[in-house]
Protein backbone atom coordinates (compact mmCIF):
# COMPACT_ATOMS: atom_id res chain seq x y z
CA UNK A 1 0.00 0.00 0.00
CA UNK A 2 1.58 3.46 -0.90
CA UNK A 3 -1.56 5.84 0.67
CA UNK A 4 -4.62 5.73 2.14
CA UNK A 5 -7.49 8.17 0.50
CA UNK A 6 -10.30 9.46 2.65
CA UNK A 7 -13.12 11.41 0.88
CA UNK A 8 -13.01 14.99 1.68
CA UNK A 9 -12.28 16.43 6.09
CA UNK A 10 -15.04 14.50 7.83
CA UNK A 11 -15.45 12.60 10.94
CA UNK A 12 -15.13 9.25 9.43
CA UNK A 13 -11.80 10.20 8.13
CA UNK A 14 -9.97 10.26 11.37
CA UNK A 15 -9.35 6.75 11.71
CA UNK A 16 -7.98 5.76 8.71
CA UNK A 17 -6.12 8.84 8.67
CA UNK A 18 -4.42 7.44 12.31
CA UNK A 19 -3.59 3.94 10.56
CA UNK A 20 -1.70 6.30 7.59
CA UNK A 21 -0.02 8.30 10.07
CA UNK A 22 0.95 5.21 12.36
CA UNK A 23 2.05 3.43 9.41
CA UNK A 24 3.68 6.39 7.94
CA UNK A 25 2.20 6.58 4.65
CA UNK A 26 0.79 9.55 3.03
CA UNK A 27 -2.97 11.01 3.25
CA UNK A 28 -4.91 11.74 -0.13
CA UNK A 29 -7.89 13.50 0.67
CA UNK A 30 -10.42 13.07 -2.30
CA UNK A 31 -13.51 15.06 -3.61
CA UNK A 32 -15.99 15.94 -6.44
CA UNK A 33 -13.96 18.44 -8.86
CA UNK A 34 -15.26 21.93 -9.29
CA UNK A 35 -17.44 20.97 -12.41
CA UNK A 36 -18.92 18.04 -10.22
CA UNK A 37 -21.56 16.54 -13.59
CA UNK A 38 -24.58 16.43 -14.97
CA UNK A 39 -26.50 15.35 -12.26
CA UNK A 40 -25.44 14.39 -8.67
CA UNK A 41 -23.32 11.31 -7.22
CA UNK A 42 -26.65 10.32 -5.33
CA UNK A 43 -28.04 9.47 -8.66
CA UNK A 44 -25.26 7.71 -9.80
CA UNK A 45 -24.17 10.36 -11.91
CA UNK A 46 -20.62 9.90 -13.12
CA UNK A 47 -18.09 12.46 -11.62
CA UNK A 48 -16.71 14.83 -14.64
CA UNK A 49 -13.67 15.77 -12.46
CA UNK A 50 -12.23 14.59 -8.98
CA UNK A 51 -9.89 17.03 -6.63
CA UNK A 52 -6.78 14.41 -5.69
CA UNK A 53 -5.03 16.24 -3.10
CA UNK A 54 -1.82 15.17 -0.56
CA UNK A 55 -1.54 18.11 1.09
CA UNK A 56 -5.28 19.59 2.65
CA UNK A 57 -8.49 19.95 1.07
CA UNK A 58 -9.50 23.39 -0.67
CA UNK A 59 -12.17 24.37 1.43
CA UNK A 60 -10.06 23.52 5.51
CA UNK A 61 -8.31 26.32 5.91
CA UNK A 62 -6.67 25.25 8.76
CA UNK A 63 -3.83 23.84 6.67
CA UNK A 64 -2.27 24.45 3.05
CA UNK A 65 -3.88 22.27 0.21
CA UNK A 66 -2.07 21.40 -3.07
CA UNK A 67 -4.28 23.59 -4.94
CA UNK A 68 -3.14 26.05 -2.84
CA UNK A 69 0.41 25.75 -2.91
CA UNK A 70 0.38 25.84 -6.48
CA UNK A 71 -1.36 29.10 -6.69
CA UNK A 72 1.39 30.63 -4.38
CA UNK A 73 4.24 29.21 -6.51
CA UNK A 74 2.91 29.90 -9.91
CA UNK A 75 1.62 33.45 -9.26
Amino acid sequence: MDAIAVWGERPTSLRPIQRAQNAGLPVLRLEDGFTRSLGLGVNAAPPLGMIVDDLGIYYDASRPSRLEELIKTRS
